[in-house]
């Protein structure tokens, strides 16, 4: 987790400028649904969660804070790796993790065309009760549902995996039909709507990616690109059913790089080893598309929406100036608002330390990693030209029980795309927002707010008054052991003890384990250990069931030295990388 922004406040202030033109999302949304019912994610890895928890939990976000109803429905539990931990929580809403995604999958898979092993060579037609046919020809036993809303993410193995290299007609039409009236999708497609004939069905392109350890020519990036504007026509074929087409990678290309439809590189896992698969700031990027698409408001964050200037007299805007000061903060936070400046650095500050954002070339940066990156510059669909985006800066001391971590968050046209940010800036002199260009703002020392949203409504949560200092700590060290607590997740350069203790449903990143030499890890744990260490002499006790991965190892590498046991007893492992993840080496057993 993130860490705290030490200083807290206690008095109360007034706001402190003039009044300035409203900042709310320039364009009308029509109203959120309230109940998205019996939900099915459908897709590969990237919906699965390699390496992150995948958009799913950060679309479980949105909704909470929403307070928009659904269940999850599917054939699978849980991320592949490095996911959410079982009974993890937010806004008081348990994440169930449930799903119908399989690393490595592919569409002609789910439509049943032809066996490949996923999903255990089940299809989505076994899984609607449609059919108890699997994709070897024997009969399907297990479980069957009748989705509501399908959300699908489905074509990258398809292009990028099967041979021959590089993405070809022959793969299009598999996916599209040679008249784009066709292929698995067509077959998906109608599953889906014969399943349920009033279902909501969204279709969300394939993602950018970056470098990866293969398929990174310019004219594999060129040819994907050009595939997903061939999804969006074709879509427009299934005019009886209530589909919606996802425009997936807006916010996530880095638009100035001389490959074409490439990723700004913090957007996606460990690039040069990975690459493809997004990371959390990437999920934060896809769940906003996948919400504009659905007419869902932004997320809150647990924060109340207000208007900054929704009281402020009518009165001609203040000249434009640089810096808009605001009296002592509130033990609950602060914020501002403005419209996104070219080329020029913004600074929120409590009078002691504060957060900075970059604005260049149409991107929101924070030091060194991307917020937002340049809207979709698609071969056939140029984006519109667009006034400047309203942002919104908020401090808050977040409640870790209820799942906001304390920090600032950053919201662009109404969306969020920066959470719990440790303070990167330090200014004693000056309390308020300033700007190296002019700008026109608001300030708000009265408390910290998410950004107002036409048709929001109250449903959702609201963070717990003065619970943030009180939290339980996500770790601690006590007698010479690590611990990390129930279901929480941490990240540690090392561990600065000999022992570690992962309790039930925990997550450990250990960049170094210099000294480590003995692990326990209690039921569904995750630990990330380096390369390195499987050079050093480690007893590591795992539960029933375990997540161990190794961060830059390789195939079959030597880890005799590690000493695995459960209850006591020797457990065999072996050393393996998964399909189209390189560098991500998972120990599991045989």
């Amino acid at each position: 987790m993130k860490a705290h922004v030490a200083r807290f406040f206690s008095s109360l202030a007034a706001l402190a400028c003039a009044a300035l033109p409203s900042f709310s999302a320039d364009k009308a949304q029509p109203a959120p649904p309230t109940d998205l019912g019996k939900v099915m994610f459908v897709g590969d890895s990237i919906t699965h969660g390699v390496n992150a928890p995948s958009w799913r939990w950060a679309f479980h976000k949105l909704l909470v804070d929403n307070g928009i109803k659904y269940e999850s429905v599917g054939y699978r539990t849980g991320n592949f790796s490095n996911g959410v931990a079982p009974g993890t929580e937010y806004g008081g809403v348990e994440f169930n993790n449930v799903h119908s995604a399989q690393s490595s999958a592919r569409a002609w898979e789910l439509a049943g065309r032809k066996a490949g092993g996923r999903f255990d060579n089940t299809n989505l037609s076994n899984w609607l009760g449609l059919s108890k046919k699997t994709n070897k020809g024997g009969n399907y036993t297990g479980q069957s549902w009748t989705p509501d809303t399908f959300i699908m993410l489905i074509g990258t193995n398809d292009l990028l995996s099967d041979g021959p290299a590089g993405v070809n007609a022959d793969k299009v039409n598999n996916l599209l039909g040679a008249d784009r009236k066709g292929g698995d999708m067509k077959t998906i497609l109608e599953a889906m709507q014969a399943s349920n004939p009033k279902a909501r069905i969204y279709v969300m392109s394939v993602p950018c990616w970056t470098r990866h350890a293969n398929n990174n020519d310019a004219a594999v990036h060129s040819a994907v690109e050009s595939y997903n504007w061939e999804l969006k026509k074709a879509l427009g074929n299934y005019k009886a059913l209530d589909i919606h087409y996802v425009e997936t990678n807006d916010g996530l290309l880095d638009a100035k790089n001389a490959t074409p439809f490439y990723g700004c590189e913090n957007m996606f896992n460990a690039p040069g080893r990975d690459g493809l698969h997004p990371s959390r700031q990437g999920d934060i990027i896809m769940t906003n598309n996948l919400a504009a698409a659905m007419g869902i408001p932004g997320r809150t964050a647990g924060l109340e929406r207000k208007a900054l200037l929704k009281d402020a007299p009518a009165k001609k805007a203040a000249k434009a100036k640089r810096k808009y000061a605001m009296g002592q903060p509130a033990a609950s936070g602060y914020c501002a608002e403005f419209r996104m400046p070219e080329d020029a650095a913004v600074t929120l500050s409590d009078g002691s330390q504060g957060l900075t954002l970059d604005f260049r070339e149409g991107k929101v940066l924070c030091g060194n990693t991307v917020l937002q990156g340049n809207m979709a510059q698609r071969i056939q669909m140029k984006a519109p030209k667009q006034k400047p985006s309203p942002i919104r800066m908020a401090y808050t001391p977040g409640n870790e029980a209820q799942g906001v971590p304390g920090g600032f968050y950053v919201w662009c046209s109404g969306q969020l795309i920066g959470e719990a940010l440790p303070p990167n800036a330090k200014d004693n002199s000056f309390c308020g927002l300033a700007a190296t260009a002019d700008i026109t703002a608001r300030v708000c020392a009265e408390g910290s707010y998410a950004p107002a949203a036409p048709h929001a409504g109250k449903g959702g949560f609201r963070l717990g008054q003065g619970a943030g200092a009180a939290a339980t700590p996500d770790h601690e060290t006590a007698n010479g052991v690590l611990t990390i607590h129930k279901a929480r997740k941490v990240e540690l350069p090392k561990a600065e003890a000999p022992a570690v203790a992962l309790e039930t449903g925990a997550i450990l990143t250990l960049a170094d384990t210099a000294g480590v030499k003995r692990i326990s890890m209690a039921d569904a744990c995750t630990l990330s250990l380096p390369a390195a260490a499987a050079q050093q002499d480690i007893t590591i006790q795992v539960g029933k069931t375990f997540t161990l991965i190794i961060a830059g190892g390789t195939e079959g590498m030597d880890i005799s030295k590690w000493h695995i046991t459960r209850n006591g007893a020797p457990v065999s492992v072996q050393a393996t990388i998964p399909d189209r993840q390189a560098g991500t080496v998972v120990v599991t057993e045989k």
